[in-house]
């Protein structure tokens, strides 16, 4: 079913809010976005770790201590 079909059956709006919900993600990807935003913040923070582990050393290293 889709949303219409559901707006035009149910009595209660309340109903189709699963649908709705799906409809909005399908046209805006919030949570696509959100999900994305999330993570990329763990990669950098797990880069900052590996940076700080370092202590200054070579970035390169770095980065290969952070994908581990």
């Amino acid at each position: 079913m889709v949303l219409g079909e559901c707006i035009s059956k149910c009595k209660e709006p309340k109903d189709c809010a699963f649908l709705r919900e799906d409809y909005l993600e399908c046209l805006h990807h919030s949570k696509e976005f959100q999900r994305r935003n999330r993570i990329y913040k763990e990669e950098e923070r797990k880069l900052k770790a590996a940076l700080k582990k370092v202590d200054g050393g070579d970035a390169k290293t770095a980065i290969m201590i952070s994908h581990i």
